[in-house]
């Protein structure tokens, strides 16, 4: 009786230990499948994110050009005047006749005296230089 209750239980053993293996390597191959479906959405994502920065970087990069080539442009058109400015002052236009006399100081700090940049660093420092300028002319009358 004893040897028969004792298969029974091997038995009965034996056959829930082999579903327990079962269930559980179906649930191993689940949570693989999981898992692989979850890095191929986060590579996605991640090949999205690369795309939109890249794009983002080449708009802001020719933004930046077009910026600093309209910059340039602008500081040409303010040293032709500024030169013409000066030939008024000396009287080219008017046939030697100078219409307004300006201290020597003052032309020592003339705008027309400042150098003009080749570079959208050195517009800013020119910039910043015209201003200090510009600021003691008021200052001065």
């Amino acid at each position: 009786v004893y040897d028969n209750e004792s298969r029974n239980l091997k038995d009965t053993y034996k056959t829930k230990m082999k579903n327990f293996n079962k269930q559980h390597s179906i649930s191993i191959i689940n949570l693989e499948t999981q898992f692989q479906h979850y890095l191929k959405e986060r590579k996605e994502a991640r090949s999205k994110f690369i795309q939109e920065a890249e794009l983002y970087c080449t708009k802001k990069k020719q933004l930046k050009r077009d910026l600093e080539k309209e910059l340039m442009s602008l500081s040409k058109v303010m040293h032709r005047q500024a030169e013409i400015i000066r030939k008024a002052e000396v009287g080219v236009y008017t046939n030697g006749i100078k219409n307004i006399y300006i201290s020597q100081i003052e032309k020592s700090r003339s705008i027309s005296s400042i150098s003009r940049p080749t570079t959208c660093q050195g517009m800013i420092r020119y910039n910043s230089r015209i201003s200090e300028i510009q600021s003691r002319r008021r200052s001065k009358v």
